[in-house]
């Protein structure tokens, strides 16, 4: 099996775990298989990296933002800030 594709085989058991464990990252299968991906980054130090940086990023794991909301469609809402009386 060739890297690219075992990259791509952690990929999907990635999406596959997210999905199972409600996008919590912190669930450990899903943070074995964060592990896993890491091993197989071809990029040297990538959070240093240009290229990366001025890509688009999509969040594919559940937010981790306080007082989200879980909707029935499977998405999250939030609220941008409270509103103080005056």
């Amino acid at each position: 099996m060739s890297v690219i594709t075992s990259r791509n085989a952690v990929k999907t058991a990635l999406r596959d775990a997210l999905k199972q464990y409600d996008g919590d990252v912190k669930h450990e299968e899903v943070k074995a298989k964060i592990d896993q991906l890491c091993q197989l980054n071809p990029t040297v130090a990538p959070t240093h990296s240009d290229r990366l940086e001025s890509s688009q990023w999509m969040l594919i794991s559940a937010p981790s933002f306080p007082e989200g909301e879980k909707l029935s469609t499977g998405q999250y809402a939030y609220s941008l800030g409270r509103l103080k009386p005056s």
